[in-house]
């Protein structure tokens, strides 16, 4: 397995250090829209264009594929802390990896290369198009393999082994995910289409809002939370594991600070609009 992945891998970095592929390769790396945006945008036109019999057909699929999205990438996750660590290849000395003809941030030093949580993520959400438009699905799925995932292998992020793992990992929790949601005697994807229907009904702003955020991080991978989760270990190794706890706390007391006062804002509404109509009468 070893010697395929160093074959395919020089055979697509062999093009790396030509600026005009350098430049697209890094421009992908860069377009969040042209990434997680592209694939997203179907999943919203999905949920809303539906009508009829095919509505709760459509977001059972759409909030399998989200879930299973979800529940890939915490595998993943998990898979890379607990597996021995590898390094990914363009930071291995003795492959004889070309380099990008000019520099390209990463910052990946510390992040092991097995699985691909990228084709972890882009393969799952692929999936789940796949079964809402099979056209569509196979045409971004295609897209995945080529424009999201061969660019991380041509500049040395990732071996074609990582992104092998990391796209069948993602198809085959998105795969379960749907299938469980889908089942028509099934009691758990009745309710769970139940209480996204209620909580739809109930606040729609709140669940909208709730709903964009999780896309608009699936669209741009976490990188936010991810950083701060960075910046999280950082405080932890050089500031000891006081400041690291100060932090955490910092930001568990903001939480809990932030909910109970817009809670009480949400209530409030009500009595002003009540007293309003009062003054108005």
């Amino acid at each position: 397995m070893r010697h395929l992945d160093l074959i395919v891998l020089h055979l697509v970095n062999g093009w790396c250090g030509y600026p005009l592929t350098d430049r697209i390769a890094a421009f992908e790396e860069g377009s969040n829209l042209l990434r997680g945006g592209l694939l997203l945008i179907p999943y919203w036109w999905f949920w809303f264009s539906a009508d009829g019999g095919h509505r709760d057909q459509h977001r059972r699929v759409i909030i399998g594929a989200l879930l299973g999205t979800l529940g890939a990438l915490i595998v993943a996750r998990g898979m890379a802390a607990a597996l021995p660590f590898r390094l990914r290849p363009m930071y291995e000395s003795g492959l004889g990896l070309h380099a990008p003809s000019f520099p390209i941030a990463m910052n990946m030093e510390n992040w092991s290369s097995f699985p691909s949580d990228t084709a972890t993520l882009f393969f799952a959400l692929s999936f789940g198009l796949l079964r809402l438009s099979r056209p569509l699905g196979a045409v971004l799925m295609a897209y995945s393999a080529v424009w999201i995932c061969l660019p991380r292998i041509y500049l040395g992020i990732h071996y074609p082994s990582d992104i092998l793992a990391g796209a069948l990992l993602g198809l085959a929790v998105a795969w379960t995910a749907i299938r469980v949601l889908e089942a028509r005697d099934g009691a758990l994807g009745r309710r769970v289409i139940a209480w996204v229907s209620a909580a739809e009904a109930r606040r729609p702003g709140l669940f909208y809002a709730a709903a964009f955020t999780l896309t608009f991080g699936l669209a741009t991978m976490f990188d936010d939370l991810r950083a701060v989760g960075r910046a999280g270990a950082r405080w932890m190794h050089y500031g000891g594991s006081g400041l690291g706890i100060a932090a955490v706390v910092v930001l568990v007391g903001g939480a809990l600070v932030a909910i109970p006062a817009i809670t009480a804002l949400r209530r409030r509404r009500p009595r002003d609009r009540a007293g309003a109509s009062l003054r108005a009468s």
